[in-house]
């Protein structure tokens, strides 16, 4: 009897110490891990990273031949040409002037001209025409812009016949 006691004591304690054994080797296993698990995370934020700046090529690339795009009949715009803000700002349909009282119109331009352009109010699709004079030099700089390239015919006006108060109330 004392020696099947003996036996259980002796086989409890090799399973305690297994246990133990297997306890530290898994412990000991750990910090293996974390730092395995580290290296992932560092390389697949490194991969992360390459795919936005990919990402951000590809957005840059497109923009430039979208906005760079020149006009029919010419050589196409090299990729890295730079577009002026004007001719950006010439792709929008609907434009905000602003008068020199501060005064904002929201319009679509009809015709351009060396002096006034005819344009259509969004508001209420009221069609006017508006001096050059009358509007901040951002603003006369990207009709001059529009006029020197043609962008349409040459609206003709007679200063006495345009109501400026009437363009820029609703």
């Amino acid at each position: 009897m004392n020696q099947v006691i003996a036996y259980s004591i002796i086989l409890l304690l090799i399973a305690v110490a297994g246990g133990g054994y297997y306890m530290g080797y898994e412990q000991a296993k750990k910090p293996n891990q974390e730092a395995e698990l580290l290296e992932q995370i560092e390389e697949q934020a490194k991969e992360l990273e390459a795919l936005k700046s990919t990402v951000r090529q590809l957005e840059l690339s497109q923009a430039s031949r979208t906005y760079a795009a020149a006009p029919t009949g010419a050589a196409p715009a090299p990729s890295n040409a730079k577009v002026s803000p004007l001719a950006l700002r010439a792709e929008k349909t609907t434009q905000i002037f602003t008068d020199r009282k501060g005064r904002e119109l929201v319009a679509s331009i009809i015709e351009v001209g060396a002096d006034a352009t005819k344009v259509k109010r969004e508001s209420d699709g009221r069609v006017f025409q508006m001096r050059h004079v009358e509007l901040i030099a951002k603003d006369r700089e990207f009709l001059e812009y529009l006029y020197a390239q043609n962008k349409s015919a040459p609206a003709k006006s007679n200063p006495n016949d345009i109501d400026w108060e009437a363009i820029f109330s609703n």
